[in-house]
Formats: C-alpha cells, sequence, structure tokens
C-alpha cells in the first residue's frame, strides 16, 4: 500500500484499472476470506495498474484545488465560477483562487451572482465586488453593514437588491439603502407608513417597523400613541389547502389599501415634522424567516425566497403568498388546529402543526380565542430554494413543488416538476435546467426554424414529378409551438388528347397546400397538436369529353397529432392526418376521397452518451381513404353489437373497420440512426408495403452545423421498385 501511495502521488498509476483492482478485492471479502487464486488475481491487477512512465494526458478533476464545502456556482463571460469555504475560484482553462491574500476580508464565500463582467460576492462579513481584478468590500461608507449576505439580485448599472442580515438594501448607482426618502403631507404618520410597509401585519412587527422609522429619522417630532391595530376579519377567506389557476394565493389582508386612505386608528394619529420636510421610511422592520434566493422580474418588483414562502415588493408596498390569516374564536389547541385543517391525516397534521408554531413565533402549544394566525395555504408559503425569471413568467423552486407566475398562479407540471423538490433553475441557450434532490432535469424550449425540402419523387417513371417543402416553427413563450408550410406536389406536363386520340397539347397537373399547426403539451410526458390546411387541386384547365368546367378544386383538411414520452429515451407518436370532406372536381357524385392516413410510430434511443447516440424507430401507416365504413359508423357498429365486433379484435389487435374486417394494407417503416457528436449521422431503414409491393431498403445520413442542418435520403435503384433512385434534400436554419 505504501508503493501505491508513492505511485500516486507520482502520477503513475492508471485510475481505471485501479478501480478494477478495487473491484476485485471487493468481491473477495465478501465472505470474509481472500483465496489464493483471488489474491493472485488481485495482485496481478494492481501490477497492470502502474506506468512505468508519466502518460502524456493525465486527468485532473476540477475539484482538486477546493478544500471545504462548495456553495455556489455560477458562469459568463467564459468563466465559472465557483465559491467555497476555502475562496472563490474562477476557470477559463486555467483556476485563479481569490482568497485573503487577494483581498477578500474572508476565505468562506456563500453566494455569487454574476453581471456583466462582475461578481458579487457574498460572505459572512458583508457584501463584496469583484471588477476588472479589483475587489472592493462594501462597508458603512458604502451604505452597507459587515454582516451575513443572504442573497444579491441585479437588474441594471442602477438598481440592485441585497439581503443582509434580515435587512433589505437597494443600490441606486452611487449608494446602498435600506430606505425610501418620502415628502411629509398632512396624512403622513406612524400608522399610514406602516400599513404601507408591513409583510407579516402583526402587533411585533409594527412595534420594530415604527421603532426603527424613528431611529432613522433623529428629528422626528413625537406622535401621540397610536391606538392597537384592529385586524380585518379574515373569517370569509376560503379554506384551501391546494393552489388552483384561479384560486391564485391569499395576498394579507389591507394591502388594497393606498397610502391616502386611513382607518381610525390612522386618523387619530398625528402628522410627522422633519427639518428637511422628508422623511426615511424604511423597507421593511425585518425579514423574519431566512433568505433563500431573490430575483428581479421583468416589472421590477423584488421576489424574495425564505423558509416561509413568498413575498414580493414593488418598490412601494409588501405582498405576502402563501399564508392566509385565520382568527381563532376559541382557545385550541395547535395540533388540533391543524387536524382540522387537513381532513384528520395525524402526519400532514404534525408537519402542519410544526409551521404554524414557527411561522406565528408562538411560545406556547394553545392559541388563545381571539388571536389570528397565519395559516399554510399552498406551495408558495413552502420553502423558496430558487426563483428564475423566464421573460414574463417568473419560476419558483419550493419544497412543495415547482409552481410560476406570469400573471396568474399555476403548477410547473413539465417533467412532473409540480412534484418534486428542485433546488435550483439554470437557463443557458434558452434550456432550463432543474437540478433536483437525485437528477437534473432539462427542459428545451423549441426554437425557431425554417425548413426547406426537395423530392424527385418517382424517378423511374417520369423525370419531371417533384415535391417541395417549406415550413417554419416558432415556439412562444407560455403558449406553444405555431408553425406554418406550404406543400407543392407537380405531376409533371401530361399531353391532351381528345375522344379519338387525337393529341391537342399538353398541360401541368399540380397539388398545392397551406397549412398553420399549433403544439403544447397536454400534460408533463403527453403533448398535443392540430394543422389546418387549405387544399388546391389542379388537374387540368378542362373537363374530359363532354364535361363543362375546370378540373380544379378547393378542400379542407385537418391533422391531428399526439406524442407520449413514456420516458427519456422512448417516444410514442400517434397521427391522424387529412381528415376532411372528400374533394370533387366537375361532377359532385365522382368526388374523390383526400388521402385520410393513420400513422403510430415508436422512437427509441438505444445508446445515449457524450458523442455517440443510435436511435431506432419504426412506424405503421394505414390509409383511410379506402375504408368502405367511416369510423363513427364502426363505432357504432360496436355499441350496437359489442362481443362479437370486439371478439375478432382481441384475436387479433390488426381489425379495424367494424373491428371485424383485418387491417390490411398497412406499411411498415423501421430504421435506425447512429449519430456522432451532434455533428454527423448515418442512416438506414426498410419500407415494406404488402399491398403495394415495395419492399426496399433506404439510405441516409446528416450534417450539423452550428444553426445549419442538411439531411439526405435515398432509396437504392432497382428494377421492381418504382420508388428507386428517389432522392430527399432537405436544409433547415435554426436560430
Amino acid at each position: 500500500l505504501d508503493s501505491l501511495k508513492l505511485l500516486y502521488n507520482a502520477c503513475l498509476i492508471d485510475g481505471k484499472r485501479l478501480d478494477e483492482a478495487s473491484m476485485l478485492i471487493h468481491k473477495a471479502v465478501k465472505d470474509s476470506l481472500i483465496r489464493e487464486m483471488e489474491a493472485d488475481k488481485i495482485l496481478f491487477a494492481l501490477e497492470k495498474a502502474i506506468w512505468k512512465y508519466i502518460p502524456r494526458e493525465i486527468t485532473i478533476p476540477f475539484d482538486i484545488n477546493f478544500t471545504g464545502r462548495l456553495n455556489d456556482i455560477a458562469s459568463g463571460n467564459k468563466f465559472l465560477w465557483v465559491v467555497t469555504d476555502s475562496g472563490a475560484f474562477r476557470y477559463n482553462g486555467s483556476w485563479q483562487k481569490l482568497g485573503l491574500d487577494y483581498g477578500l476580508p474572508t476565505e468562506k464565500v456563500n453566494s455569487v451572482v454574476l453581471y456583466k463582467k462582475m461578481a458579487f460576492l457574498g460572505t459572512d462579513t458583508g457584501l463584496v465586488l469583484y471588477d476588472a481584478g479589483s475587489v472592493i468590500h462594501f462597508g458603512a461608507d458604502h451604505g452597507l453593514p459587515h454582516l451575513p449576505v443572504s442573497a444579491v439580485a441585479v437588474q441594471n448599472d442602477k438598481r440592485a437588491f441585497a439581503v443582509i442580515g434580515d435587512d433589505l438594501y437597494q443600490y441606486d448607482g452611487s449608494v446602498w439603502k435600506n430606505y425610501v426618502e418620502v415628502p411629509i403631507t398632512a396624512e403622513t404618520n406612524p400608522e399610514t407608513l406602516y400599513n404601507h410597509f408591513k409583510i407579516y401585519d402583526s402587533p411585533a412587527e409594527r412595534e420594530q417597523f415604527i421603532a426603527k422609522l424613528r431611529r432613522f429619522n433623529a428629528d422626528m417630532a413625537d406622535a401621540p400613541a397610536v391606538p392597537e391595530i384592529s385586524i380585518v376579519d379574515s373569517s370569509t377567506i376560503p379554506d384551501s389547502t391546494a393552489m388552483t389557476a384561479d384560486s391564485s394565493i391569499v395576498e394579507p389582508v389591507g394591502d388594497s389599501a393606498s397610502i391616502a386612505e386611513t382607518d381610525q386608528a390612522k386618523t387619530e394619529s398625528a402628522s410627522i415634522k422633519t427639518a428637511s420636510g422628508r422623511l426615511r421610511v424604511p423597507f421593511t422592520a425585518g425579514i423574519e424567516s431566512k433568505v433563500y434566493d431573490i430575483e428581479i422580474d421583468g416589472y421590477g418588483s423584488l421576489w424574495v425566497g425564505t423558509e416561509h414562502g413568498l413575498i414580493r415588493f414593488t418598490g412601494k408596498r409588501w405582498k405576502r403568498y402563501g399564508y392566509r390569516k385565520f382568527p381563532v374564536e376559541n382557545d385550541i389547541a395547535v395540533f388540533d388546529l391543524a387536524l382540522s385543517k387537513v381532513r384528520g391525516d395525524s402526519t400532514r397534521a404534525e408537519r402542519l402543526a410544526a409551521n404554524i408554531l414557527e411561522v406565528n413565533d408562538l411560545t406556547s402549544d394553545t392559541i388563545k380565542g381571539g388571536e389570528t394566525v397565519d395559516i399554510y395555504a399552498n406551495p408558495a408559503g413552502a420553502r423558496i430554494y430558487d426563483i428564475h425569471s423566464f421573460g414574463s413568467k417568473i419560476v419558483f423552486a419550493t419544497a412543495g413543488g415547482t409552481i410560476y407566475f406570469d400573471g396568474i398562479w399555476g403548477f410547473y407540471d413539465a417533467h412532473g416538476l409540480n412534484k418534486r423538490v428542485i433546488y435550483a433553475i439554470a437557463e443557458e441557450n434558452d434550456n432550463k435546467w432543474y437540478l433536483g434532490r437525485d437528477k437534473i432535469d432539462i427542459n428545451a424550449d423549441a426554437t425557431s426554424e425554417m425548413t426547406l425540402m426537395h423530392v424527385n419523387w418517382l424517378p423511374e417513371l417520369a423525370d419531371d414529378i417533384y415535391y417541395e417543402f417549406l415550413g417554419f416553427v416558432q415556439n412562444i413563450e407560455g403558449w406553444g409551438t405555431v408553425g406554418g408550410n406550404i406543400t407543392y406536389l407537380t405531376y409533371g406536363s401530361i399531353t391532351r388528347t381528345n375522344e379519338q386520340g387525337v393529341i391537342e397539347g399538353e398541360f401541368d397537373a399540380y397539388d398545392v397546400a397551406f397549412t398553420l399547426s399549433y403544439g403544447i403539451p397536454l400534460t408533463s410526458s403527453l403533448s398535443g397538436g392540430i394543422s389546418a390546411k387549405v387544399i388546391y387541386s389542379h388537374l387540368s384547365e378542362l373537363g374530359a369529353g363532354q364535361e363543362k368546367g375546370s378540373g380544379t378544386s378547393t378542400g379542407l383538411a385537418v391533422d391531428l397529432g399526439l406524442l407520449y414520452r413514456i420516458d427519456p429515451r422512448m417516444t410514442l407518436g400517434l397521427a391522424l392526418t387529412n381528415l376532411g370532406p372528400d374533394i370533387s372536381y366537375i361532377d359532385v357524385s365522382q368526388a374523390d376521397p383526400l388521402p385520410r392516413n393513420l400513422s403510430v410510430g415508436l422512437a427509441w434511443k438505444m445508446v445515449q452518451s457524450q458523442y455517440n447516440e443510435v436511435l431506432f424507430t419504426v412506424e405503421a401507416n394505414k390509409s383511410l381513404a379506402d375504408r368502405e365504413k367511416s369510423i363513427l359508423e364502426d363505432f357504432r357498429d360496436v355499441v350496437a353489437n359489442p362481443q362479437d365486433e370486439l371478439k375478432g379484435f382481441f384475436f387479433n389487435p390488426f381489425t379495424l373497420g367494424g373491428l371485424s374486417k383485418e387491417f390490411k394494407g398497412v406499411i411498415i417503416n423501421g430504421g435506425i440512426e447512429y449519430k456522432y457528436s451532434s455533428f454527423i449521422a448515418f442512416r438506414g431503414g426498410y419500407i415494406h408495403d404488402e399491398e403495394g409491393e415495395v419492399n426496399t431498403p433506404t439510405l441516409g445520413f446528416g450534417l450539423s452545423y452550428n444553426a445549419f442542418k442538411f439531411d439526405f435520403a435515398y432509396i437504392p435503384s432497382s428494377d421492381d421498385v418504382p420508388l428507386a433512385n428517389t432522392m430527399r434534400f432537405s436544409l433547415s436554419v435554426g436560430w
């Protein structure tokens, strides 16, 4: 072992082979006895793990520089920042440490927030700014105390917030302040100001706020004693423990009052006077719970995530979420009150009772009649681990599930995040990353993309039949994905003859369709989409023989689709396309059905690693255009005679049409794709169409570079396959 230690420190040990030797040791000692043969295998494995020379490349773990706990991480401007108990570290190919010798007031750094090329570092002894190599330790000259920093949020060069100690500070471009200056009016008094800046609406908070107000304004004239606040009766507040989209979250009583509105207690309070005619009003009496994160939304409001829920500061007033006021009529034990709120569930009642005691700072297990307590209402009152703003939507990672606010409240149900504890949220290249207890979920927003496609269709039959496609998709935050496309299929030049077979010239036949599409996630694993299209079919300018009119027609159709994510590697899809009325040209009685089709497909990522990916797909297509009965008529047959109709289905699942006629004419397409490093892909597949007598392999490849993707598909030459030598080219660009 001593030799191995020396060799390890000299970088002469192969880590992978050492791990193999370690596995042999663990396997051998399972029965508490290492046999001679097992010992020989272990010694041989250890010998193989020793290098004679230092290799050309040595793998060095990122955390080799760190001693102590890792507290926070951030990236920006090509730098990775890691803050730990042993200092702050920057990485852009090599590591740089910032500690006491660099000017930090302490080695321990708790948090890091990046803005432009600056880094705000939160420590136990105040806020530190790293800017272009210099370090500034904010202190009294800047308006900040040397107290523990809980969180920092930066909006722009002239607006930032920090929670230091239990107080909120705002940066205005020159100095930090924990107050706002307001002009004194006839209605200005401690009571009106408290009602404007209260968070918890408690007598203790009111007393602390007024004391702080007097401390901030030493020359403020004494005001008469203020009567006790009369608490508004909140018995009419609905008793609900779950948040829904329409119930939102209960806001604190009194938040709708404006600074000019006064109740009887305010009216009896005397006006305030100062020498300057202005008053320094503290942002808050103090934030009572531990703060985990703060974030500024698109409207400039500050969201504060605490141990006991969310609070929001608009710059003029506070709002608290996740709790409701409950007036207690008669003396009651805290546990009994909690039990009545959770319908007798003792386990939940214990958790709720502990929350009531802590949130209301109760010293007794009994609540006196006439008192009012705050009771947990929904996940906005749970511990808030992280807050992240995505455009107009702000998302909260809570101990009660992931929730969001975009004007209304809702659960963020992608990947089941609404039911899981999420500790951190990050965004990179429009992808949202969610850190849970045992895994990281990535929610990749659909980007905008435009696609062009060209196909030389049936080249063995004619050289002027081809297919063109132009499509566009755009994700709209909070709404889903919209798209549109134009499809053009030309049948080439066709010779026109009269009834006697005399050639009268040529004409062109073609079809064109204009489509609008919309798709949206329906649940965490199911997505749905719908497309509406206008079809214009141009067969000829004239009718045949004695027919009068032109061989053109316009029709409408709808496509429906579902995509179900079975697990992260397997997806099931279903589509019904070209649903609509038959299309007619000159004679309505000879109307032709649209090419209605049912498709069912499965995609499975067999291999998925950093550089290699293998995807297997299979799809079954069935034309519904030649069915004798409609799907509605089939359903009526099942209802009228369910035993006979369903019997055929269970014996043969490939049945449709009254569920008694075998599902014939199914076209099976299968394929496999190998992709290397998201750069190049090779594809191979097979088409099996028994009814159309098509059985042929297919080949293809794809290239991706930055925002561009090129794909090519080919059906090899064959004398027996009408699709032989068909080539498909497509080019996509995303942004």
